[in-house]
């Protein structure tokens, strides 16, 4: 089961990495490397990892519906976190 979540998790790794590769280049190649997000562009690469293991920790010993719902309340508040960084970054 947490290997179902780590994947969903992973996903929002994965763009958020993606995002901290990319979008400097994009903004140096524009000539706007100055104005580079970098606090939301690396809130939002540590935040899954974060999240995850809070879920884990918080999930651990308990029965099966309620770790679930742990981690379905982790992976919305990375979906969350993820959208408000890229609103507000």
């Amino acid at each position: 089961m947490a290997a179902v979540f780590a994947l969903l998790y992973g996903w929002f790794l994965f763009t958020a990495s993606s995002n901290l590769i990319a979008l400097p280049a994009l903004y140096a190649a524009q000539g706007y490397a100055e104005f580079t997000p970098w606090v939301p562009l690396v809130l939002g690469v540590v935040a899954p990892p974060l999240l995850y293991a809070a879920a884990l920790v918080l999930g651990g010993r308990r029965i099966l519906s309620t770790r679930v719902l742990v981690f379905a309340a982790g992976l919305a508040a990375t979906a969350a976190t993820s959208l408000a960084l890229y609103v507000f970054g």
